[in-house]
Parts: structure tokens; sequence; C-alpha cells
């Protein structure tokens, strides 16, 4: 269920583009993974759409969320954990991308500052691989203690 609000998280606001202080752009996570239509105004007024291309680190971390959803069902714990740490790394790197490139092409201009979405994301991937670990390290000493009690300590005497 983590992984799907994880998913969910990508309907938000993840990056919000700010020049001196003001807000001029907002992108939810999906249209960071799968690119969008930027439309503006020009110096004098006219519309303009721009078309942004696909971010890949928002795109596999969208698809780090989808894929944990089933392994988190079928319970397979270690896996889980490390589709939370991957997905959490991967937002990570996308908000540094996404602050070379502002700074990049805006000369400095252009400040990104992470959305909602991106830090509730980011919290659910982690608590994901937090929870996905704590599972599987109890179930591996439930098993070690079910083996031990199947073991007897001694042989017992038949005569």
């Amino acid at each position: 269920m983590i992984f799907l609000a994880t998913a969910v998280c990508f309907l938000f606001t993840f990056a919000n583009v700010s020049c001196q202080g003001r807000t001029v752009a907002s992108f939810t996570g999906i249209q960071l993974a799968f690119g969008t239509t930027v439309r503006n105004a020009d110096m004098w007024g006219n519309p303009q759409a721009h078309k942004m291309s696909a971010e890949p680190l928002a795109t596999l971390a969208f698809i780090v969320a989808v894929a944990g959803i089933a392994p988190g069902f079928l319970r397979a714990m270690r896996f889980t954990s490390a589709l939370g740490v991957i997905g959490a790394f991967l937002l990570f790197l996308l908000k540094s991308q996404l602050d070379r490139d502002a700074a990049t092409q805006s000369q400095g201009l252009f400040e990104i500052t992470p959305g909602f979405g991106w830090a509730v994301a980011i919290l659910l991937f982690l608590i994901a691989a937090v929870a996905s670990g704590v599972i599987h390290f109890h179930e591996k000493q439930r098993r070690e203690v079910d083996a031990r009690r199947r073991i007897p300590d001694k042989i017992p005497d038949m005569t």
C-alpha cells in the first residue's frame, strides 16, 4: 500500500520554479516523468508553447513506485526494501539534476524548490524501505526460532 500511495504522490507538485522569489511554474511528478507542454507568454504577451521532455530520473522513480506495488502484496520484503531505497535515491538525484539544469540554463535566475508530492514521495519510499527491512528481519528471526523448536536437544531414549 505504501508504494501505491507513493505513486499517487506523482499527481502532486514535485517542483516549483521561481524567479526572484516569485513562483513562475509548478510541475507534478507525472509531468516530470512523462514530459509536458509549458505555455507562457513572451515579452510582448504573445502566448508560446514549449515542449518539456521527460526527466529520466523522474520516470525511473515512478516506475520503481509502480513496480513496488506487487512485491508489497507478495511479501517479498527484501526486494521491497531495495525498491524503497532506490526510489528515494532517484528522487534525491532528480532534485539535484533539476537544480543543476536550472542554474545552467537560466544563469542562476531560476530556483527550484521541491513540492509537496516530492517530499511525501521520498518519505514514503524511505518508510517502505525501513518497514520492509524490519519485517524481513523479524520474519527471519521467527523462522530461526521455529526451526530450533523442531530440532530436539536430545534424542529420546527408546529403551
